[in-house]
């Protein structure tokens, strides 16, 4: 590093410190970034040495990264709050609401089966991926007819396949079953659409959330869009536009406010001199005792 050094001994405790004046800011942010990742270092030189020392026994690649991942546990330091956070067993987060993400688009991206189910299957078959929500939906039985994708999501469980609970619900495809929640219901996600971006995704999503359907195209053809089919359409009798809104209402009360609030926030952004606004004069008095300015010099802030 450059610069001078100076040593200061301290007579009251008879300690002594080194200071070191930095006049370059490249050797300053290294020398900061040295102690940082001191312990990481320290750490790879370790598991350099370890994957050294196995490869000369000409261990094979299992025995070596068991012999790596036991190197690291034995040797890694650990701070009091990790080591208080691993000896009390405590909960990294906890919620009293689970929460369901549902993907509303109906081209989302699907997982395949795990291999071993894959194996068991025929080698004909076409059934590799796995059930999306909106197909657990389509299967509900009669009596959840007339309940839409929220509510499927957020008060049922899927429970899996050949379930003998009491309180368990069959699904009509197949021997997958659900049952209705006992505690409260989850809380549902999914992705949000601003209606100004793109209107026929935006009513394509709420139409598929609080609107019942028992098809995936459940679009009219008689519509041309999503949009028309909200605003002119029925369903068993009542207006589309009434059934959307009154279950958007259940699980999006404050969706309007909210969402003028954010883009309030973003064409307003927090201001760091609000408080100079509100009392003027507290912040002048302020500024004159911590800079010793008077109140001629003194400019409020814009």
């Amino acid at each position: 590093m450059y610069g001078s050094t100076i040593t200061i001994q301290y007579c009251l405790w008879h300690g002594m410190q080194t200071w070191i004046f930095n006049l370059d800011a490249y050797s300053c942010i290294m020398y900061i970034l040295s102690y940082i990742s001191k312990a990481e270092r320290e750490m790879g030189d370790l598991l350099k040495t370890a994957q050294q020392e196995a490869r000369e026994r000409n261990l094979n690649a299992m025995d070596e990264l068991r012999k790596l991942g036991s190197h690291y546990l034995l040797h890694r330091e650990v701070s009091v709050m990790e080591s208080v956070y691993r000896v009390t067993g405590m909960h990294m987060k906890q919620c009293s609401r689970q929460a369901i993400f549902i993907p509303t688009d109906p081209d989302s991206e699907r997982l395949s089966l795990p291999l071993q189910q894959l194996q068991n299957k025929q080698e004909n078959t076409d059934e590799i991926l796995m059930p999306k929500m909106i197909d657990k939906y389509l299967g509900r039985p009669k009596e959840l007819a007339n309940i839409c994708l929220a509510t499927f999501a957020s008060e049922c469980r899927y429970i899996g396949q050949q379930n003998n609970a009491t309180d368990s619900i069959s699904l009509i495809t197949g021997l997958d079953t659900i049952e209705k929640r006992l505690n409260k219901p989850a809380i549902i996600r999914y992705p949000k659409v601003k209606i100004q971006k793109d209107r026929e995704k935006y009513y394509s999503s709420i139409l598929r959330l609080y609107l019942p359907f028992t098809v995936e195209e459940f679009k009219p053809t008689t519509y041309d869009t999503f949009e028309s089919y909200f605003l002119q359409g029925s369903y068993n009798g009542k207006f589309v536009r009434e059934i959307v809104s009154a279950n958007m209402q259940k699980y999006e009360p404050l969706a309007k406010e909210l969402e003028n609030l954010s883009e309030n926030l973003q064409e307003n952004p927090y201001q760091e001199n609000s408080w100079a606004n509100l009392a003027p004069q507290t912040e002048m008095e302020r500024i004159q005792q911590t800079q010793g300015m008077s109140t001629e010099e003194y400019i409020p802030p814009e």
